[in-house]
């Protein structure tokens, strides 16, 4: 009888381990889809936005498709707010959010560009800020990376190379 005891507490904690390993894999997958499919929406617009000059972007429908992408991101930073986080998951929950956000407020900026109201100092301003944003942008993916690292270490699961 004693042996069965052991063996059921072994089962539940075992059980309950994988459980835990499960919730953080979902956990950590909700937020790499969302992250992708932002990711994804970005890299067609800088392809369209490649294809434009600068100076003609208000001739364009750019801005249109910048409040469609910055709405579609919106919605994705709110998906990504109420995943629940499990315990040094908010870590990455917030690396991934302060980097959608700023997905976010470069699409903004391209749809700022395409305003036929645009001031050339705006427009200049912009302009630099984009070509500093590379790195920023290595910047938070770096952020992102660890924290998925040291969440996945915390929780003991290998991640994929995608």
């Amino acid at each position: 009888m004693h042996r069965v005891k052991n063996c059921l507490y072994v089962f539940l904690l075992f059980y309950c381990f994988s459980s835990c390993n499960n919730k953080a894999v979902d956990f950590n997958n909700g937020l790499v889809n969302i992250q992708k499919s932002v990711l994804e929406e970005v890299r067609s617009f800088k392809g369209k936005i490649q294809k434009v000059n600068v100076d003609s972007l208000p001739l364009t429908n750019i801005k249109t498709e910048a409040e469609r992408i910055a709405l579609f991101i919106n919605n994705k930073i709110n998906e990504a707010k109420n995943l629940s986080a499990l315990k040094e998951g908010e870590n990455l929950k917030d690396a991934i959010l302060k980097q959608l956000q700023f997905e976010k407020n470069i699409v903004e900026k391209i749809g700022r560009l395409a305003e036929p109201d645009i001031s050339k100092e705006e427009k200049m301003q912009i302009e630099t800020e984009f070509l500093n944003s590379q790195n920023k942008a290595n910047e938070l993916e770096a952020n992102v990376h660890a924290a998925q690292e040291a969440f996945a270490k915390q929780y003991k699961f290998k991640l994929e190379n995608k």
